[in-house]
């Protein structure tokens, strides 16, 4: 059970032990009415990615919730530190994943761009192309995750990006790879 020692919970309703985080309450209402649901929670200074899931009987109705849940407290304070670190660059950083989904952005880039980092993390990095220019990054991405060429990377680049208003602007980028295992 989130934030309680082994066996702590048994035996108990977790609408009694989590009375307090309506956020887990309201997921699993959510999980007894058939939707999955995730979400991020503090319990006594700990975070945790939580999932629940309705469980099916063999009927195919829901007998119950099935509750997972990681503890991403380092990971969260790592990335807090480094997000506090790119925050005092001077120029735009980005992180992306294989997908090109946005992980994370910093201060600079957000100026540059003129979105919160809300707005895009978790969205396609192409929405900071212009049009014009989706099919060759669309194609570089291709390329690279084919073959692993990276004719690209280390070298400064100099395209358009896309402002959220619309208009382009030149800017100037270095793209690199980083691995996380």
């Amino acid at each position: 059970a989130l934030g309680r020692e082994a066996g702590q919970a048994v035996g108990h309703s977790i609408f009694d032990v989590y009375r307090d985080k309506p956020e887990i309450i309201d997921a699993v209402h959510a999980a007894l009415r058939g939707e999955a649901t995730m979400l991020t929670v503090e319990v006594h200074g700990r975070y945790y990615d939580a999932y629940y899931e309705p469980l099916l009987d063999e009927h195919g109705e829901i007998a119950g919730v099935v509750g997972v849940a990681l503890d991403i407290t380092e990971r969260r304070d790592v990335t807090e530190a480094l997000s506090t670190v790119l925050n005092t660059v001077g120029e735009g950083i980005i992180t992306i994943d294989s997908d090109g989904v946005i992980d994370m952005v910093n201060r600079e880039l957000e100026k540059t761009f003129g979105y919160e980092t809300e707005e895009l993390l978790g969205a396609n990095v192409q929405m900071l192309i212009p049009d014009q220019h989706r099919d060759t990054y669309q194609t570089w991405i291709e390329s690279y995750q084919a073959t692993g060429d990276a004719d690209n990377l280390g070298r400064r680049l100099e395209l358009d990006g896309l402002h959220q208003d619309g208009h382009t602007f030149p800017l100037e980028l270095n793209i690199q790879e980083a691995i996380l295992r």
